[in-house]
């Protein structure tokens, strides 16, 4: 059982862009949270809509219906209130000439982060009585996990406790900082769903018997790299990278991670799907590589991350 003192939010960032995105989204968001009974872990499905030339496109409306609509029916099933559905509205991004969710993906953490210490809702208007809930619940914690990623309830339970745990919370002994304000678990591939993909990655699952391993530099170093998914400590974590500029940062995750400073739990993990064509491959493999190059001029050392 997760103690009222560690409540926990666990997160689903997304990009919705059309009807039968948005059907596969609530099917996925609802099977993660499905075998999970506690009722201090809830769930959230933080929507984005897709680029656009225009603030607003005709379907805008249908899909937050249709959201809106599923996840009041999951938890009529459940008998309580234990999904969230939160929609942001696009702004105007300059640099580029057309509407998106401010920042992306870390704009909406950003936000969100924002709303569960502040209460300011202003980038959720769509959603604001959900949202003024999210902000009574008084979460400490929140797992950020991928659309696409698979994690179990033990598992996110075992994560809670991880960075619940004493001698993992942030605090400041004799002027340094100690603990960690983000911790990732293993990420490891899932069951591959076609011939591409078992080519590419082999056959994946559960069952990590053949390639389960501790990462040396990373538990002689006590740093992980954190790579979208894991858990964090909403002040302790809001407090570290809020700093960073907006319409700078492109790949943020290990750069949060160096900020906030980021643990690995090597003995957790979780299974994110490999991409089903080799054309979402190489899409992926863009921009994992422009994210790369952008990291060359970030040149922290990794060992002097609580320094920053």
């Amino acid at each position: 059982h997760v103690p009222d003192d560690a409540r926990t939010l666990v997160l689903v960032p997304a990009l919705v862009s059309g009807e039968a995105r948005a059907k596969a989204l609530a099917d996925g968001f609802e099977a993660l949270g499905a075998l999970d009974e506690d009722d201090n872990v809830e769930y959230l499905l933080l929507c984005d809509f897709a680029d656009a030339p225009e603030r607003e496109t005709p379907s805008d409306e249908a899909l937050v219906a249709l959201l809106r609509a599923r996840v009041a029916e999951m938890n009529r099933r459940m008998g309580r209130q234990k999904y969230h559905y939160l929609q942001r509205e696009r702004r105007y991004a300059g640099a580029d000439n057309l509407w998106r969710g401010h920042e992306r993906k870390r704009g909406a953490v950003k936000a969100l982060n924002q709303l569960l210490l502040t209460g300011d809702d202003s980038q959720f208007t769509p959603e604001r009585a959900d949202a003024g809930r999210l902000y009574e619940r008084a979460f400490r914690y929140v797992v950020t996990l991928d659309a696409d990623t698979r994690a179990l309830p033990d598992d996110i339970r075992r994560l809670i406790g991880t960075i619940h745990h004493p001698l993992n919370r942030v605090r400041i002994e004799d002027g340094a900082r100690k603990g960690y304000a983000l911790i990732a678990p293993r990420v490891e591939q899932g069951c591959a769903p076609n011939r591409f993909a078992r080519l590419m990655a082999g056959d994946g699952g559960i069952s990590s018997y053949s390639v389960a391993a501790s990462n040396l530099l990373m538990d002689i170093s006590d740093w992980g790299a954190f790579c979208g998914k894991g858990v964090y400590d909403v002040r302790a974590f809001h407090n570290a990278v809020a700093k960073l500029p907006d319409n700078a940062i492109l790949s943020h995750d290990l750069i949060e991670g160096l900020l906030a400073g980021a643990g690995l739990a090597s003995d957790i993990a979780v299974y994110d799907d490999f991409p089903k064509t080799p054309s979402g491959y190489l899409r992926r493999l863009e921009r994992w590589t422009r994210g790369d190059w952008q990291l060359v001029r970030f040149k922290k050392n990794p060992a002097n991350a609580g320094q920053v």
